[in-house]
């Protein structure tokens, strides 16, 4: 890849579920490409992002600014309604390898 002229990637190391993994990496590019954070910072605050996540009304407005088309953000309301994000299963499996 680095031959290629892709200084890094971020992968999984297990299988991860769709709707928690469709916003840590939304706020993981509005990071790096909004707030100029580097890719590996970047994608620690996402980590940090999510793993904080709580079923209210804040949080709420919060992540349905990363949620499109409409339907996704219900659909991330119900899973954290039933998930706790904190667990580690949902944020750990991100790496960064890269310069």
């Amino acid at each position: 890849m680095m031959q290629a002229g892709i200084p890094g990637v971020v992968g999984s190391l297990w299988t991860v579920a769709e709707s928690s993994t469709a916003i840590l990496m939304s706020i993981f590019f509005e990071e790096w490409r909004t707030r100029g954070l580097t890719p590996p910072q970047a994608l620690r605050r996402a980590q940090q992002t999510l793993r904080d996540a709580r079923f209210d009304e804040e949080s709420r407005r919060y992540f349905a600014r990363y949620l499109t088309p409409p339907g996704a953000a219900r659909e991330f309301d119900l899973e954290l309604m039933l998930e706790d994000f904190a667990h580690p299963f949902f944020w750990a499996a991100f790496t960064y390898t890269g310069l």
